[in-house]
């Protein structure tokens, strides 16, 4: 297990809102993922980060087989819903942070999911990510 791997598991755990999270490069090439089966194409995280830069419009994305609709797109990052199922994607100067969330009868965990991912950016844009 690569230490980016152990990193996003260890997220997991700091932050429960979160059910999945995978780190890449601004490319798409991943560096560590919570699990084996939640690995987004390259070609979907470049066009996420076009969309963040400005430089092209995303109305959707599919992640592990799920359309996401792309419900806000801020400064740094893209929200997209699907139902109760949320995806989350944040970008540094160097890299691109993606996590799932999904809401629940009992729990609705987007808020802080999204809280989540803006602590986990914030603390890797600290330290020169």
């Amino acid at each position: 297990m690569s230490a980016w791997e152990e990193t996003c598991k260890e997220l997991l755990t700091r932050y429960p809102s979160l059910n999945a999270l995978c780190i890449t490069d601004l490319e798409g090439n991943i560096w560590g993922s919570s699990s084996p089966s939640f690995s987004p194409p390259s070609d979907l995280i470049k066009k996420a980060v076009a969309a963040i830069n400005g430089q092209s419009s995303l109305s959707s994305l599919e992640v592990c087989g799920t359309k996401y609709i792309v419900i806000r797109n801020e400064s740094n990052s893209i929200i997209s819903k699907a139902g109760k199922k949320s995806c989350f994607l944040t970008k540094t100067t160097q890299m691109c942070i993606m996590g799932l969330a999904e809401d629940t009868e009992s729990s609705m965990h987007t808020a802080n999911a999204n809280l989540s991912m803006s602590r986990i950016a914030e603390y890797y844009i600290s330290v020169g990510f």
